[in-house]
C-alpha cells in the first residue's frame, strides 16, 4: 500500500523529496511497529523515489528546460510512464519477497471494497489533478509554465471547496515557503549558468565532444561512459544542480552520436534521481533519517536491494531502448 500510495502521490507531487515528506510522516509511524524503522523507512524511500519518474516530474522540466529545444517536456513525461510502472510493480515485489523471508506479519483492519470505492469516489476530484495537468501538457494546451500555474490554482479550489482544510491564514506561509524554493532553485540556474558560459568560451563542450569521438565512435560505448559518470556525480552533488551544469554539457553531444533525445534525456534523469538514494549525499536517505530517527547505516541496510533493482531496470531501459520511447513515439513525440 506504501508504494502504490507513492505511485498516487507521485503523479500529484512530481518530485520525490516532497513525496518522501508527505509518505515518511504519515505512514512509517505505523509501518514501524510491524515492520521496524529501517525496512519501513526503506519503502518509503522507494516509493517516494516514483515522484520524479512518473509524470509529472520536476526533474524531467529541468532537464528540458536546460536541453533547450531538442526535447520535449510532454515527450519525457510520456517516457517515464511504462519505467515508472516497472519500477512500482518491481517494489511491490520486491517488498512482498522481503516480507516474506522475514515472516512480517500482514496488515490487518484493512477496509473492505465498498468503503475503499467510496473513499475513492470522494478523492476523485483530487485524483483528477495530475490527469488535468499532465494531459494538457501533452495534448499542447498549454506549456510546463502555465501548467504549474494551472495546479495551483487547481489545488486552491480543492483546498477550499473539496477538502476544506485550506485557511487564507495558510497561504502566506505556503506563498514564502514557494519563494524561498523558487530563489534556491534561481541561485543554483545562476551560478550553473555562469560555470556553462565559460565552458561554452573555452570551448569546453566541443573539445569534450571531440575528445569522446576520437575516444570512441560508438554511441553505446559513450551511453555507458555517461552513465557511470552520472553514478559517481549523483553520489556526491545535488540532483538540480547536476542537471544544469551537465545537461547543456552531455546534451550536444549525445545528439551527435545520433542518439535519440528522448532516451538520452529519460536515462540522464532516472540515473540522477536515483542517485538521490544513494550515498554520502543521498538527499533522500537524509530525509527519511530525519523522518525516522535512525542513522543512515540502518536505513541502507534495508535500502540497497531498492537501489540495486532501480539501477537493473536502468540499465533494461538502455539495453532496451524501446520500454522508453515506445509510448512518447506513439503520441507523436
Amino acid at each position: 500500500m506504501a508504494i502504490l500510495a507513492g505511485m498516487v502521490l507521485a503523479a500529484v507531487s512530481g518530485a520525490a523529496v516532497a513525496s518522501a515528506s508527505a509518505l515518511g510522516s504519515a505512514l512509517i509511524p505505523s509501518m514501524r511497529e510491524k515492520y521496524g524503522t529501517g525496512y519501513s523507512s526503506a519503502v518509503v524511500a522507494s516509493a517516494a523515489n516514483l515522484g520524479a519518474i512518473i509524470p509529472p516530474s520536476n526533474a524531467m522540466i529541468v532537464y528540458a528546460l536546460m536541453a533547450g529545444s531538442s526535447v520535449s517536456v510532454g515527450g519525457l513525461f510520456m517516457a517515464g510512464v511504462v519505467p515508472g510502472i516497472i519500477l512500482a510493480i518491481g517494489f511491490m515485489g520486491l517488498a512482498s519477497f522481503i516480507s516474506a523471508r522475514r515472516r512480517y506479519p500482514l496488515t490487518e483492519g484493512s477496509i473492505g471494497l465498498k468503503q475503499t470505492l467510496i473513499q475513492t469516489w470522494r478523492a476523485l476530484p483530487i485524483l483528477l489533478m495530475p490527469v488535468v495537468i499532465v494531459g494538457g501538457i501533452v495534448a499542447g494546451a498549454f506549456t510546463a509554465t502555465e501548467g504549474a500555474a494551472i495546479a495551483v490554482v487547481y489545488a486552491l479550489l480543492m483546498g477550499f471547496f473539496v477538502t476544506r482544510q485550506l485557511r487564507l491564514s495558510d497561504l502566506p506561509k505556503a506563498m514564502f515557503r514557494a519563494a524561498i524554493t523558487a530563489a534556491m532553485v534561481g541561485a543554483l540556474i545562476a551560478f550553473a549558468s555562469t560555470m556553462t558560459f565559460a565552458f561554452t568560451i573555452d570551448l569546453i563542450p566541443m573539445q569534450l565532444a571531440s575528445w569522446l569521438q576520437d575516444f570512441t565512435s560508438d554511441p553505446m560505448t559513450f551511453m555507458l561512459l555517461v552513465m557511470g559518470l552520472l553514478i559517481l556525480v549523483g553520489m556526491f552533488i545535488e540532483s538540480n544542480a547536476a542537471f544544469i551544469m551537465l545537461v547543456p554539457l552531455l546534451s550536444p553531444i549525445a545528439l551527435s552520436y545520433g542518439i535519440d533525445p528522448l532516451l538520452f534525456g529519460f536515462l540522464f534523469v532516472m540515473n540522477l534521481v536515483v542517485g538521490m538514494m544513494t550515498p554520502p549525499v543521498g538527499v533522500l536517505l537524509f530525509v527519511m533519517c530525519g523522518i525516522s530517527q535512525i542513522s543512515l547505516n540502518e536505513l541502507m541496510k534495508s535500502a540497497w536491494p531498492f537501489i540495486v533493482f532501480q539501477y537493473v531496470v536502468l540499465a533494461a531501459c538502455l539495453i532496451f531502448p524501446g520500454i522508453v520511447t515506445w509510448l512518447p513515439r506513439a503520441l507523436g513525440y
